[in-house]
């Protein structure tokens, strides 16, 4: 159900409601509580972030075998490539390349 404006009774554009339902635990909970996805109309994930928490640890728990396996492809290719073209900050006249 969308929300309404309390002067006329309209329905509210996407960009001014200030809640939104979520499916996946059906309770109405502030804007805020959904992370921003800029695929959606509204500019908010669908489901709330705690359930997106909930479903992703779910999923991560259901498949250690790829995780191992991903983790152990991404440190190889920050091992590859190294810190190359990293600088730190700024401390004067010169820049430290590590």
């Amino acid at each position: 159900m969308s929300e309404r404006c309390p002067n006329c009774g309209q329905a509210l554009p996407i960009a001014t409601r200030t809640s939104k339902r979520c499916p996946k635990c059906g309770e109405t909970k502030p804007i805020g509580a959904f992370n921003r996805s800029r695929a959606m109309a509204d500019g908010r994930q669908g489901w709330c972030a705690a359930c997106y928490a909930i479903a992703n640890r779910a999923w991560r728990a259901s498949r250690p075998d790829y995780i191992v396996k991903y983790n152990a492809e991404r440190r190889a290719e920050y091992v590859k490539h190294g810190r190359q073209g990293l600088k730190l900050p700024s401390t004067g006249s010169h820049t430290q390349e590590l």
